[in-house]
């Protein structure tokens, strides 16, 4: 077999009309260079007109809206967006800069961010200051931010930007900008959300421009030195009338099912995508002139090209096929960052998942592997056999189930000038791309039009594939405990792909294959007790109820959006999604996915991905049988039992989805305490922010920075219970700037009302204090003992050395940001921090001294009770003792190490 891939792979190698190929690459990368809206439109008729041009006669093509709005299994269509100039001059004197102008749309029309909006018509003077300058301070307000080279241009960089005032950004982090110092980076994801790739509708404006890295660093040192004044214009605009095409066409087989060739436009790059573009439909000319000729019957199954924007537009082009695509497909490739320059040397294959059987894995496999000797190395395989869901491998998920194979560029490192502007036609190394041409083509005519002699050859190699795969399974470290069940599922996954050679040979057939692959021998599952999490998933069932991976969150309200862990594309949740059947529970489906990706089994992981999914239930997403959930009477119960009583006043930290799912959230929560307390009782929660400049000796340059501003409930740090008290139960909050409080009931003004925005945080007044007045105690809800913020008040209490002074922004009424000292903030280390249990330094002393700590287990978390006397008056005790009483003693702790020297 491998002899008649190579000679078969070097026949077509001879025969790909690369004159054509290369001359529509280059073509193509022209029309879709300027990355505009008519740009795009311009490329869907191209492409569209050449099919036809080439003899194509059912030339399909659908047009979506680009409004911002409409999804398509949950990938909102981006906002059509075009652009004319857009122009950034350096006014000030700058050292080493050869040009005032940066960045010319014009002259590269990388220089200006997607998605950007406009200037007014004479332009704009604004300084540029550098992203750390912005967290430690420096006002960003009409200022254009100089992005540090490691942030990517995505929400996580401009959100808080944006929040901060910031008109936009400036960014020299081009990949590979040391080889290449003079080129740009294409910069097409700069959003103000959190998992969508492209400017929707309610993102907010901003200006982004592209420089190189040459004149990044020129300009980063003189920002550093001083202000630096730049001018700037655009004519740039989003608006709702583009749209996002599909073009499609087929090579007719005897089967009305199809082989999909994913390769995406709308990418202005030549190695991704003209090349993939273009490539397919040489590949596909060559095929049918193959057939034509009677050198290739006609293919078993229909070869339909499917040219569309990447993810968007292959989701919209899924749903104008129906959706779920099983019946109608047998697989896919995904023509996409084709390895075709002279950086790579070599090349990764991702199989289709698990959720989506595919015998064509092994057949990808077997091609690339004859590829690799017919053109003497010219690419390795670096890695085989991993599956991904990533980009338009979306569509393997198991509710579209369009099995899909992508041969990939491997470069190291990996992403070796990403969107780089240097990736011209001139990049293409076209002795390389031909061959990969070559192997994909071979592997396009495996796929629907193999011989009797192929499929019996491919079969007999699928079988050491899989038996060889089990081997390396059985190899791999992992957790003894689960050898034998991990194994047993890798065989079970490896018979699924073998049966699905039924698309070529009987069942018996089939089946006779997979009897054929053999589990190897591995130690037995030891009997290791479930953790917290996993027992909780354990009584977890959930369901599927849209079609497609939720990416965009478009369900959901912009402000209850968040970030996913990996973009969830790039993480095990779409191996969870995909198991979804309404039957397994979600620990087996989650102990599957964490192997099938490699992630450790922990405990963490598991709680990680429960609460995922009920997040994702939120948005109607999935369906939850959960027995285990808790309600507000299960709520009112255990704090009953813990001893909470009404007319009590209480400080709560808290966790809520730490305690397993609580009907209601955090809501169902402050509800359940105020039913206890009753109408004497009053609820406390705190409400920090993070408006830190400076702490004595350091700079904080942590992007969570917003001045403070009371009104801005999303700054607050301290999780989701105070943020509810306050929208949704009208609590009042103290004043201060770092260390606010909220509280409801009776004594909620007296706890709060003395508290200034600049008093020491934990001195004179304070609710802390107030509650201790009033013989209040302190409840730790899901978050273990470490949050308590009532042991720095005994810090305070005890003049400790290691209490300092901070520099913060505060916002004023009137819009005005000032800077303000607030005395005695608590930096650095503690002995208690991280502790879910009181097993530190305090607390186990406190215990010995006599402090009660009362516990109540509440699902699958706990709850913690101290009177708040007892610890004040122990806690003083303490301190007066040993005034480090709350310091580690980590010798590689040089906070704390520091304070000790200090003390001696």
């Amino acid at each position: 077999m491998e002899k008649r891939f190579i000679s078969e792979m070097k026949s077509i190698a001879s025969e790909l009309d690369m004159s054509f190929i290369m001359r529509e690459v280059s073509a193509l990368t022209d029309i879709e260079y300027p990355q505009t809206f008519k740009a795009r439109a311009n490329s869907t008729d191209y492409v569209e007109a050449l099919l036809k041009r080439e003899g194509y006669e059912d030339v399909l093509r659908v047009d979506f809206p680009a409004d911002g709005k409409t999804a398509y299994q949950d990938k909102r269509m981006p906002i059509s967006w075009d652009v004319s100039k857009a122009k950034m001059t350096i006014l000030s004197n700058v050292v080493g800069l050869e040009r005032k102008v940066v960045a010319d749309y014009g002259e590269n029309p990388f220089a200006i961010a997607w998605g950007s909006v406009s200037t007014p018509e004479e332009g704009m003077r604004v300084r540029i200051i550098p992203e750390s300058d912005v967290y430690t301070g420096e006002d960003a307000r009409g200022a254009l931010v100089l992005l540090e080279t490691s942030s990517r241009c995505c929400s996580e960089a401009i959100t808080p930007l944006l929040d901060l005032g910031a008109v936009g950004f400036v960014t020299d982090g081009v990949a590979g900008g040391v080889e290449s110092p003079d080129t740009i980076t294409w910069i097409n994801s700069a959003v103000d959300d959190s998992n969508h790739w492209h400017v929707q509708a309610d993102d907010r404006d901003f200006i982004g421009f592209s420089i190189s890295a040459r004149d990044g660093r020129a300009l980063r040192a003189a920002a550093n030195k001083g202000h630096v004044w730049a001018h700037i214009e655009s004519d740039a605009h989003r608006h709702t009338n583009g749209k996002v095409s599909m073009v499609s066409a087929t090579i007719p087989g005897e089967s009305e099912r199809e082989l999909w060739l994913l390769a995406h436009l709308y990418e202005p790059l030549a190695t991704d995508n003209s090349s993939g573009v273009i490539g397919v439909i040489g590949i596909a000319n060559l095929i049918r002139k193959m057939i034509a000729d009677g050198r290739l019957n006609k293919p078993r199954y229909t070869i339909r090209m499917v040219f569309s924007m990447e993810l968007y537009g292959f989701a919209a082009a899924a749903d104008y096929f129906g959706g779920y695509l099983g019946d109608r497909c047998i697989g896919a490739i995904n023509i996409d960052a084709l390895p075709i320059s002279e950086n790579d040397k070599r090349m990764a294959i991702y199989f289709s998942p698990h959720s989506t059987p595919f015998c064509g894995n092994y057949t990808t496999l077997e091609v690339f592997r004859a590829f690799e000797k017919a053109f003497d190395g010219m690419l390795r395989i670096g890695k085989f056999g991993e599956s991904s869901y990533g980009d338009d491998c979306s569509l393997n998920d198991s509710t579209v189930s369009l099995p899909t194979v992508w041969p990939f560029h491997f470069c190291e490192p990996r992403y070796r000038y990403h969107h780089n502007s240097i990736r011209t036609v001139e990049y293409i190394e076209e002795k390389k791309y031909n061959a990969f041409l070559s192997a994909l083509a071979l592997l396009i005519i495996k796929l629907a039009a193999p011989t009797d002699e192929d499929i019996k050859d491919i079969a007999e190699g699928a079988v050491a594939i899989a038996n060889d795969r089990l081997r390396a399974a059985a190899d791999a470290q992992y957790e003894e405990s689960e050898s034998d069940t991990r194994i047993k599922y890798f065989l079970e996954v490896e018979k699924k792909n073998m049966l699905d050679f039924r698309k070529y040979m009987s069942e018996e057939e089939a089946k006779a294959l997979s009897e054929r692959i053999i589990c190897p021998k591995v130690s037995s599952d030891g009997n290791i007790p479930l953790t917290p999490w996993q027992k909780y998933a354990k009584g977890i069932v959930a369901t599927r109820l849209t079609v497609g991976m939720p990416h965009d969150l478009a369900n959901l309200p912009k402000e209850k959006r968040k970030l996913l862990p990996g973009l969830v594309l790039y993480s095990p949740i779409p191996r969870i999604l995909s198991a979804l059947d309404g039957k397994t529970n979600l620990y087996e489906v989650i102990r599957r996915a964490l192997w099938e990706s490699g992630t450790p089994n922990t405990d963490s992981e598991y709680k990680q991905y429960v609460n995922v999914l009920y997040y994702l239930a939120e948005g109607g997403y999935v369906d939850i049988n959960n027995e285990a959930e808790l309600y507000e009477e299960d709520v009112v119960a255990a704090l009953c039992t813990l001893g909470l009583k009404e007319g009590d006043t209480v400080m709560v930290h808290s966790s809520v989805s730490a305690c397993g799912h609580i009907v209601g959230g955090a809501k169902t929560v402050v509800n359940a305490f105020l039913k206890v307390l009753g109408k004497e009782g009053t609820l406390m929660a705190p409400a920090f922010t993070w408006p830190y400049i400076y702490f004595e000796g350091e700079y904080q340059k942590n992007k969570r920075f917003r001045p403070y501003n009371p009104e801005n409930l999303s700054a607050i740090t301290t999780g989701t219970l105070p943020k509810v008290m306050l929208r949704e139960f009208g609590a009042v909050r103290s004043a201060h700037a770092t260390h606010s409080w909220a509280a409801i009931g009776k004594n909620a003004e007296y706890c709060t009302s003395l508290q200034r925005l600049t008093d020491n945080p934990c001195g004179e007044n304070n609710p802390m204090e107030k509650a201790l007045e009033l013989g209040g105690k302190v409840i730790f809800f899901g978050c273990g003992v470490s949050p308590n913020t009532f042991l720095h008040y005994l810090e305070e209490k005890s003049n400790s050395d290691f209490l300092e002074n901070a520099v913060v922004k505060i916002e004023r009424e009137d819009g005005k940001i000032v800077t303000e000292l607030v005395r005695n903030e608590m930096p650095g280390c503690r002995d208690f921090y991280g502790k879910k249990k009181p097993v530190c330094k305090f607390y186990t002393r406190a215990k010995e001294r006599g402090l009660q700590i009362e516990n109540e287990a509440f699902g699958i978390g706990e709850i913690y009770m101290m009177k708040l006397s007892e610890l004040y008056g122990i806690g003083m005790e303490l301190f007066r003792e040993d005034p480090d009483v709350t310091l580690c003693d980590s010798p590689s702790c040089l906070f704390c190490k520091r304070y000790r020297r200090k003390k001696l």
